[in-house]
């Protein structure tokens, strides 16, 4: 995982609210390294751990060639290598081996509905410098978070609560109607945290702000309930359309610069995981 962290202003602000001290409250996230980008509106903050291209050419926050465009980004783009390919076939260059340039290189080409061809689990944070635009997303099932919170004046997001809370204005007080879903459910439901003001961009959703729309709400991209299967049915056997499936995702969730490992529960499903993922690595 690697952390992330930013602040946009509504209109242009000389105030350094992503410093040093508050980016290193998400160093735990990622050892590796970290960075900060400025520009007149925004601040975007990153510590990684580094997993793809473990080069310098895959730090970030990562800036688009031309400088237009600036990403931090957790997760991990699981069909990077092909999404370059095609994205490559269509002229664009590459300078980097990491699935953050492709991520970058995607927004420019696809825009907004770049998400929708991500097979991954991803929080991001996109600035477009020429179109003053900060695009935020999240993977289909919210495996990695992103917290934010937002007034009249700015917007301050991040990884994690802990991160966040020291760059608000005030102290948020307990919202006691989320308190009360918590105790009925043992959980807190996206988008409420338990703090008033303070929310979570829900799994597969995005967030597109600019100073013209400040008020602007999330934005559903994809939902399991929707999913066309009729092309399934009549594709074959469910048992090995499921083994094929299982299979190919964990072909994918293998391709990583670093050794890979596996955490085992004792259950069924991640001794499935362990067994194909050893079928198909070459290493122990």
């Amino acid at each position: 995982m690697c952390g992330i962290i930013g602040n946009l202003s509504r209109v242009p602000d000389p105030a350094a609210v992503i410093t040093e001290a508050a980016v290193a409250a998400l160093r735990h996230r990622g050892p590796d390294g970290s960075g900060i980008y400025v520009a007149d509106r925004v601040q975007l903050g990153h510590t990684r751990l580094a997993i793809i291209d473990l080069t310098d050419a895959g730090k970030q926050p990562m800036l688009s060639q031309d400088k237009r465009y600036a990403v931090t980004y957790n997760g991990e783009i699981y069909n990077f290598p092909e999404l370059r390919s095609e994205l490559e076939a269509l002229g664009e260059k590459f300078i980097s081996h990491s699935d953050t340039e492709v991520l970058l290189i995607a927004y420019k080409v696809w825009g907004n509905s770049c998400v929708r061809r991500f097979r991954g689990m991803f929080a991001f944070a996109l600035w477009d410098d020429r179109e003053k635009t900060l695009f935020m997303a999240r993977d289909r099932c919210g495996e990695k978070p992103i917290y934010y919170f937002r007034n009249s004046e700015r917007l301050i997001f991040a990884s994690e609560l802990k991160a966040l809370l020291p760059l608000l204005p005030s102290r948020p007080d307990l919202d006691v109607s989320v308190v009360d879903m918590y105790l009925h459910y043992q959980y807190t439901p996206e988008p409420y945290t338990l703090l008033k003001g303070v929310y979570k961009l829900p799994a597969a959703h995005t967030l597109t702000i600019t100073s013209d729309d400040w008020d602007c709400e999330p934005k559903h991209y994809w939902d399991v309930e929707n999913t066309d299967v009729r092309a399934y049915k009549s594709a074959g056997n469910p048992l090995e359309l499921i083994r094929h499936g299982i299979e190919d995702s964990v072909k994918v969730m293998l391709r990583s610069d670093v050794p890979v490992g596996v955490a085992l529960s004792g259950g069924i499903d991640s001794g499935v995981i362990a067994a194909l993922a050893q079928k198909n690595s070459p290493q122990p």
